[in-house]
């Protein structure tokens, strides 16, 4: 079964017999350890990892560059599906990997330590938000889909590195998103700084609500990378 198959089902299952406490999920396929090697962790090359956020479109996408720059591979799944390129070209000064598929063209823009200075994904003629950060050795950034209901209703991914959240909601309403992560409780607000939701994490599952101004619902997920 493909990830979104397992997310789309553990939802279904979840909206009809709920999700109590005794309920649980892991993501048997993702790694417990970072993928990054130490020797990147300082260099514009090694692993980025992170989450499509599209209206309607979801997925994960992880970017690996070796560490003298002479290979790459980017894997992004959408919609279940999995698309790999290993047709990279560098562009330097900041850098800049640019992956060319016959589905898509992805580019990553970053300075000569890893920072992420911005990303452009093109998928035939669409364009995708993605939210992506890059792994070090010491730092598993694990990927989370899932999705928003209530007086608006989309979809709702991020990632989670160290304790901090960063992500993205879209569908009726879009918007980028931060916080925090402490004793499994997640606190989140808009890329503005204004509270937008809460929730908790129970091993690979999330789940909370959100409240902006009058607007409220539910949201939830389970993790996918």
């Amino acid at each position: 079964m493909s990830k979104l198959a397992t997310v789309v089902s553990f939802l279904l299952v979840s909206a009809i017999f709920g999700c109590g406490s005794g309920s649980s999920y892991t993501c048997e396929d993702c790694t417990q350890i970072p993928d990054a090697l130490q020797a990147d962790d300082q260099l514009a090359t090694g692993v980025y990892k992170g989450v499509l956020v599209g209206e309607v479109a979801t997925g994960t996408i992880m970017v690996d560059v070796k560490t003298d720059q002479t290979s790459g591979v980017c894997k992004i799944v959408k919609d279940g599906q999995l698309y790999e390129s290993t047709d990279m070209a560098i562009t330097q000064g900041s850098v800049i990997y640019t992956f060319t598929h016959e589905n898509y063209t992805f580019t990553l823009e970053v300075t000569e330590t890893g920072e992420i200075i911005g990303t452009q994904l093109v998928f035939g003629s669409e364009d995708i938000e993605t939210v992506i950060v890059k792994e070090k050795s010491d730092t598993l950034v694990e990927c989370f889909e899932g999705d928003w209901t209530g007086n608006y209703s989309g979809v709702w991914n991020f990632v989670i590195a160290k304790n901090i959240v960063t992500g993205r909601y879209d569908g009726d309403s879009s918007n980028d998103f931060t916080g925090t992560v402490s004793d499994n409780k997640l606190v989140i607000k808009t890329s503005g700084g204004s509270d937008l939701a809460t929730g908790t994490r129970s091993s690979d599952k999330v789940s909370g609500q959100w409240n902006y101004f009058d607007e409220t619902g539910g949201w939830s997920g389970i993790r996918a990378n």
